[in-house]
């Protein structure tokens, strides 16, 4: 069994090269979408009963969240072809920033999946365990998830707010 931590190094690794490969046009959408897959679920644990009412520590409340992540995220990677035909330079400055901001939505996926589920307390044993203070690089990762500083209130917030000035000033 493969530990959370060079699970999530794996899944930057790939990431990064799939965004090295689609370009930074695409990467910040979908970086975006991640921001905002994190504010919909912060806005759904508070103010929706059915999900505010379930218990912090249940596989349906991370079932619920991971659901919301990824539907949000699927839909940030399906950028129409055209749009992302003119603004790639296909250059290496391109390049590298897609690598760059791959790799950050690889953590930023990766890492919120992982919290949610340490929120719900692993419940699956069978498939994934919490990590082993043996294991140097899961307890480091864990500590140093995305969801520590994009905490409410006002960090979600803020992400959301500058990554869709950036859509709007930058990108359409």
């Amino acid at each position: 069994m493969i530990t959370l931590g060079a699970f999530m190094v794996v899944n930057v690794v790939i990431f990064s090269l799939m965004g090295m490969l689609r370009g930074w046009y695409k990467e910040v959408l979908v970086t975006a979408s991640i921001s905002l897959g994190v504010f919909v679920i912060s806005l759904a644990d508070k103010y929706v009963a059915a999900i505010h009412l379930l218990p912090e520590h249940s596989p349906q409340k991370f079932l619920v969240r991971g659901a919301i992540l990824v539907f949000l995220v699927f839909f940030g990677y399906q950028t129409p072809r055209w749009r992302s035909a003119s603004r790639s330079l296909g250059t290496l400055q391109s390049a590298l920033l897609g690598l760059f901001l791959g790799g950050l939505n690889g953590y930023l996926l990766i890492g919120l999946l992982w919290y949610y589920l340490a929120q719900a307390g692993y419940p699956w044993p069978q498939f994934v365990r919490p990590p082993n203070p043996a294991d140097t690089l899961s307890v480091f990762m864990e500590q140093h998830l995305p969801y520590m500083f994009l905490g409410l209130p006002g960090g979600i917030q803020s992400v959301v707010a500058i990554a869709f000035v950036f859509i709007i000033v930058f990108l359409v």
